[in-house]
């Protein structure tokens, strides 16, 4: 048998692979940037669910982790803020990790084969120490345009 491609070389070239945590920034290079680096050279990686729910900095926590994806000799090419919504139906520690929770009142009812459901407006959750709202800290470090919390469940 010959094989007709390397996949050694595919591999490098046309991969990117992706990691989800919640520790904080300060130890993700510890705990796994340093060893990914020292052993998957050139094969990029991201942070397909980024948010340490517990961190009582979390604008300077998505700061630093932005920091080390910019950083060009970092393998680590960006990350994804985890989650948009609360997760409700999992409860417990999971429920720390959403930017928005559900709002007070549904906003269109629809169906999904012949069965009812709602969609409910949008609230914006609060980061660990209940200072800031966690969507403005995303969006300052995102630079982004941002929503407005009456946007989010008009009346």
């Amino acid at each position: 048998y010959q094989p007709r491609n390397d996949l050694l070389k595919v591999y490098q070239e046309r991969f990117v692979n992706s990691v989800n945590t919640a520790n904080p920034a300060s130890d993700f290079r510890h705990y796994f940037l340093d060893d990914y680096e020292a052993n998957f050279q050139g094969v990029p990686v991201f942070i397909g669910e980024y948010h340490s729910p517990s961190s009582l900095r979390q604008e300077e926590d998505l700061r630093q982790i932005m920091r080390q994806s910019m950083n060009s000799s970092s393998l680590l090419l960006g990350i994804s803020f985890f989650e948009f919504q609360v997760r409700y139906d999992k409860g417990g520690e999971e429920m720390k990790f959403g930017t928005f929770g559900l709002g007070d009142r549904p906003v269109v009812a629809f169906e999904v084969s012949h069965r009812p459901y709602s969609a409910w407006c949008l609230q914006p959750a609060m980061e660990a120490t209940g200072t800031a709202l966690l969507s403005d800290i995303v969006t300052k470090v995102f630079r982004g345009p941002g929503i407005r919390p009456e946007q989010l469940c008009p009346r």
